[in-house]
């Protein structure tokens, strides 16, 4: 995973933030061909959920085992190549936030990925550089987002066990019951919404309140449409 500068996530939705930074820490590991020393440094002390970062480690199917250390502070880190460093919260601490302002041109030396409450107080410093990426919520969907820096934004989807390119759009139970459902229409035209879902239920075996919630998200993405009770292709 080449990076030409350090990477700046801000954003005060933890959970999206936190799933962001274990997706990079864990895509890492998994794209390094050797042993890695990795850090995750959590500043807001214990705050980064830990069962986040191994559910991306089992989409990964990556074995964390001790590849990662995690500490509360960046003064410790030792100081040699191959060293990934992955900081969560940086400016809850202003002890923290400063070693960090100062000591930066070192720390950017290594793969370097920093996500910030908002408005960061790292980004204030003016020896602080790298690509500053904000992290904003859609408004009509809860797990859609933007990415937006100063060059591009982009769209994704960010889950429990991390993030999709929303280009691709489908992925998982979301995607299965998609293809069931163009495929029905493909051979019998538009269904009745009622008569669709038991075909779901036969051919996915999910219960009708988790198919109900993705027939609405295919909706949010425009790939499906309801006219009335009707359910059609887009």
């Amino acid at each position: 995973m080449p990076i030409r500068k350090p990477l700046i996530f801000i954003s005060n939705i933890e959970w999206a933030k936190q799933v962001l930074l274990a997706h990079l820490l864990i895509s890492y590991i998994a794209s390094s061909e050797e042993s890695i020393s990795v850090f995750l440094i959590d500043i807001s002390n214990g705050l980064f959920r830990l069962d986040i970062l191994e559910n991306v480690a089992k989409r990964f199917n990556i074995k964390l085992d001790n590849r990662v250390k995690i500490t509360n502070t960046i003064k410790d880190i030792p100081k040699h190549k191959g060293l990934g460093l992955f900081i969560y919260n940086i400016s809850v601490n202003k002890d923290e936030c400063f070693y960090a302002a100062k000591m930066w041109h070192d720390l950017a030396k290594f793969f370097l990925v920093v996500s910030d409450i908002k408005p960061s107080k790292l980004t204030k410093f003016k020896r602080v550089y790298g690509t500053r990426i904000y992290i904003n919520r859609l408004t009509e969907s809860q797990r859609l987002f933007t990415l937006k820096s100063y060059e591009r934004e982009v769209k994704v989807i960010i889950d429990y066990d991390g993030v999709y390119d929303y280009e691709l759009r489908l992925y998982g139970n979301l995607k299965l019951v998609y293809e069931v459902i163009r495929e029905a229409i493909i051979e019998y035209g538009p269904l009745d919404l009622k008569d669709i879902i038991p075909v779901i239920i036969s051919k996915t075996g999910l219960k009708k309140g988790v198919i109900q919630k993705y027939i609405r998200e295919l909706v949010k993405m425009g790939l499906i449409r309801i006219i009335g009770k009707t359910v059609t292709i887009s």
